[in-house]
């Protein structure tokens, strides 16, 4: 029988590829922790593209099934926002269906030949839904459920954190199976009255209905993710170890990524998997659906170029390796891996006997730490610190990789817990003090060629483990927390001024972005043009301009800038002319480019074809005609992405500037947004843009002194404080209360906007500043007014009542508690003192 061979990668999602599934041959579902869901259908033999992206989760979607009913395909999706949503795959604008019960995350879903849902979660509860209600709710398991399948047609099967599996029937536990050494994460039927299961043991056990181990299959070297059967019988498992592997170990995949999420098997036999570098694979027996030699070469050089902790191995001796010259071997057998010593490098090698060569599948790096990795949040980490950020606050887990730049660590570490950006630079100091990632024996970083960003290698070796205050059982996982082997306390960061409101020190940009999809993406929607209206779609001089500016934003070399300049302008002229739902790759080009090429200020020239900003978004998405028009049809995914390329705009100069001459019309924009129901990553884009508003204000005329650029573009930054005074005072008040309502409906810890709610605290927090800094200029008292009349208090009122309630102190942070009682007794301080000397 043939070898898995790679057919085609799919990328479109931003962030780690949790689940995936499939309707049929033609037809992939992927589900992201970027919020979204994906589906993907077939054109031609190989290739894939996303034609619908499923938005209504508020956090992470990690789980996904298919459901048939009646002949017709539903998907449904659950995740960290503890909802189950059921979608119509022909209409994916909006769920058909809401399915809520589970009290966290929803971390698995499957479904039964006569149309049930079976769902698991962080709950340690399992639910049977039918017709779309819970029929049963399955409790027993001490922890988390990993995972829930239909067994022998009669009977349930759940795996659970707690080491154990049970069998269900209606709703009733029968049967309970031991064996397992760690959590059990992965459950399938194998048709023929026995089924297996796998998890963090790195074991995969088949087992007989009545509860007997008939085998143990070993050869993951972690914890081992997802099973899934192949209709030839054969099983399919996917791992931490980088590897999709076919039993009775037939073949072993490796990937470029860390985590192999999951795994599924397609009809006409192929594997789709899930990984945590934000793609999906899919590999293929039939010679017709191999990937052509470009797809293969980016795959085969991402792999080459991963850099792999050796935590994820078993323990290397380096010097007991052979050198490169073990590569004039031929390997053994197909898909073999050795690793060998080249110079001061570790490399692994793979065989490949369809072109009798080994490949090379990665650079083991050295990651001077503990024995075995981490486990936080369900990933494996080389190292969680425990960081102590105040005295008499709760100590706060810092999670790091050695092939992970700190940096980018910290900043996630300072979003998770809602911190001041101020403490940045210390956060990556104590990483790079305290962790070490260093390719063995080299100082060169390595490029990432599915991102085009850059692998961090520390200097120095020294290496000091921070303990934990105290042990502490992971409810999720069946874990323990690290606590190092010298006992330290936590490690502390401070800071002098922690109740002092501080303004941001820079602009939010809204960056992620994966520039080779979008460029298939456009050659995609490009051909679908040139067939309906061949004057309408780019020619090969136009795509060369845009894979220009694409390797341009990417850092690679490209043809220049002077290729660019003189093209761009005509390229986003011409997409004007295409239909609607055609025009956002182009789009989402401008926002990455907004963020990343200098235009020598001329970005309303190349970017903006000529045109004033709010005039652009309105050729190009429509949105005000539509919102006026009630055409809501697609409307939130076209005003998302005017709004992130409008927050990019703040990253250059003659950004700024069209900023500055469009502000007023962009807050009209905002507001035509924000009256319309918007979802949560609309929210956060709009938020985003007042912030930078807010920023630009500030910087102008507070930090750069540069008061008169207003007045320069005969703009009235009075009313534009004004203005933006209002709508967001009027957002934050709506959010805040929103809030509550979900407290007091869910009884929930967990609130799903504080992003939104710190993004206009701080645009109210800088304003703020700026007033008070020039009471005594009258002009100042019209923006202080708007604060009064736009009812802030209230809004202020409402923080105070949620930073008093112990459900969004979980959720917020401490700090920014703090931040929140400090800020009301400011704000209000200005409202007692200009009521009285200012505002008539």
């Amino acid at each position: 029988m043939e070898m898995f061979k790679l057919s085609t990668i799919l990328s479109g999602h931003h962030d780690d590829v949790r689940g995936v599934s499939s309707t049929n041959d033609d037809c992939i579902v992927t589900v992201s922790r970027d919020k979204t869901a994906g589906i993907w259908e077939r054109h031609g033999s190989v290739n894939f593209s996303m034609e619908k992206m499923l938005i209504a989760h508020s956090s992470y979607v990690n789980s996904v099934t298919i459901l048939k009913v009646a002949g017709n395909y539903y998907v449904v999706t659950g995740g960290s926002d503890k909802i189950i949503y059921v979608w119509d795959i022909l209409d994916c604008s909006n769920p058909i269906f809401t399915l809520i019960g589970h009290t966290d995350n929803v971390c698995t879903l499957s479904s039964s030949s006569d149309g049930k849902i079976f769902s698991g979660s962080w709950d340690k509860t399992a639910k049977i839904w039918n017709n779309y209600q819970c029929e049963y709710t399955l409790v027993g398991h001490e922890y988390a459920i990993w995972d829930i399948i239909e067994f022998n047609n009669n009977s349930v099967l759940t795996a659970s954190a707690d080491k154990t599996i049970r069998r269900w029937i209606n709703g009733v536990s029968v049967n309970t199976y031991t064996g397992h050494q760690d959590c059990v994460r992965a459950l399938v039927d194998l048709n023929n009255g026995s089924f297996a299961s796998a998890g963090n043991d790195s074991c995969i056990r088949i087992w007989s209905e009545e509860g007997s181990c008939l085998m143990e299959l070993f050869g993951h070297s972690s914890f081992i993710y997802s099973l899934d059967l192949l209709p030839t019988g054969e099983l399919v498992s996917s791992s931490e170890d980088r590897t999709v592997k076919l039993w009775k170990d037939v073949q072993t995949i490796i990937l470029p990524a860390t985590s192999i999420w999951c795994v599924s098997t397609i009809s006409n036999g192929d594997i789709v998997c899930g990984t945590s570098n934000n793609s999906a694979y899919v590999f293929t027996r039939d010679k017709e659906r191999y990937a052509d030699s470009d797809t293969l070469k980016i795959f085969n050089e991402a792999n080459a170029n991963f850099a792999e902790s050796k935590k994820t191995k078993e323990k290397i001796n380096s010097d007991k390796l052979p050198g490169v010259e073990r590569l004039l071997q031929p390997g053994t057998k197909d898909q073999q891996v050795i690793m060998v010593k080249n110079g001061s490098e570790v490399e692994a090698h793979q065989w490949d006997s369809s072109t009798n060569n080994w490949l090379k599948v990665g650079v083991v790096t050295d990651a001077v730490g503990q024995e075995r990795k981490q486990l936080y949040e369900g990933k494996e980490y080389d190292y969680v610190f425990s960081v102590d950020l105040e005295d008499g606050k709760p100590v706060k887990k810092l999670p790091y990789n050695c092939t992970e730049n700190p940096y980018t660590a910290a900043q996630n570490f300072i979003n998770k817990y809602e911190l001041s950006g101020t403490y940045l630079d210390e956060i990556a100091n104590f990483i790079v003090r305290n962790a070490e990632g260093v390719e063995i024996g080299s100082n060169q970083t390595g490029g990432d060629p599915l991102t085009g960003g850059s692998r961090y290698v520390a200097n120095g070796s020294d290496t000091t483990s921070m303990g934990s205050l105290s042990n502490y059982k992971d409810p999720f996982t069946g874990g323990s927390r690290y606590i190092s082997s010298n006992s330290q306390s936590a490690a502390r960061i401070t800071q002098s001024s922690a109740k002092e409101f501080t303004c941001p020190k820079k602009y939010v940009n809204m960056e992620s972005g994966n520039p080779s999809a979008i460029y298939k993406k456009l050659e995609e929607f490009n051909s679908k043009v040139k067939i309906q209206n061949s004057d309408k779609s780019f020619d090969q001089d136009e795509m060369s301009i845009i894979k220009a500016v694409l390797n341009k934003i990417s850092g690679e070399e490209s043809s220049g800038e002077d290729v660019i300049f003189q093209g761009i302008d005509k390229v986003v002229s011409r997409v004007m002319s295409w239909p609607i739902e055609y025009r956002f790759p182009l789009l989402d080009i401008i926002r990455l480019a907004a963020s990343k090429i200098h235009f020598n200020g001329e970005i309303r020239k190349h970017l903006l074809a000529g045109d004033s900003l709010e005039v652009f978004i309105e050729k190009s998405s429509n949105i005000v005609s539509d919102y006026e028009k009630n055409n809501l049809d697609g409307i939130q995914a076209r005003a998302i992405m005017a709004m992130r390329m409008s927050v990019n705009m703040f990253s250059c100069a003659d950004g700024q500037i069209e900023i500055a001459l469009s502000g007023q019309e962009l807050l009209k924009i905002c507001k035509l947004i924000l009256s319309s129901s918007p979802n949560k990553n609309l929210k956060l884009a709009v938020s985003s843009f007042l912030m930078n508003l807010a920023y630009l204000l500030y910087n102008k005329i507070e930090l750069s002194k540069d008061t008169p650029f207003f007045e320069r573009l005969n703009v009235n930054q009075i009313e534009l404080m004004s203005n933006l005074v209002e709508l967001s005072s009027e957002f934050l008040n709506s959010e805040s209360q929103l809030s509550f309502v979900e407290i007091n409906a869910a009884n929930t810890a967990q609130i799903d906007n504080t992003d939104v709610l710190l993004r206009l605290v701080n645009v109210v927090g800088i304003l703020g500043k700026i007033i008070s800094k020039h009471s005594h200029n009258d002009s100042f008292a019209v923006p202080l007014k708007s604060i009064k009349n736009s009812n802030l208090s209230i809004t202020l009122n409402a923080i105070k009542m949620a930073s008093e309630s112990d459900l969004l102190t979980n959720t917020i942070g401490e700090f920014y508690i703090t931040l929140y009682f400090f800020f009301i007794f400011y704000i209000f301080s200005l409202l007692i003192f200009f009521d009285f000397n200012f505002i008539p």
